[in-house]
């Protein structure tokens, strides 16, 4: 972050758009990877930690909601960062 501020405070504007895209690009293959991998198995993963066949079946369904969300949270960080 302080390199980033650094960089913006002199005018350098080309290496802080440098900066925001790798971290971009890393975090989105980094978390799109993990989101892909658990879309495979949602309701194992919940299984592990609850052997109710109901919290199961519904716990699938959000931690798949949640995979969703997962992918996007690389832009959201990156963004706050820049503000």
């Amino acid at each position: 972050m302080i390199f980033n501020v650094r960089n913006a405070s002199a005018k350098k504007y080309g290496r802080v758009r440098k900066g925001f895209y790798f971290t971009l690009t890393a975090g989105e293959v980094l978390l799109g990877a993990i989101a892909v991998i658990g879309m495979f198995f949602p309701a194992q993963l919940v299984a592990v930690f609850q052997n109710d066949p109901e919290v199961v079946a519904i716990g699938g369904i959000a931690r798949r909601v949640q995979l969703v969300a997962l992918f996007f949270q690389p832009m959201t960080v990156c963004a706050n960062m820049m503000f």
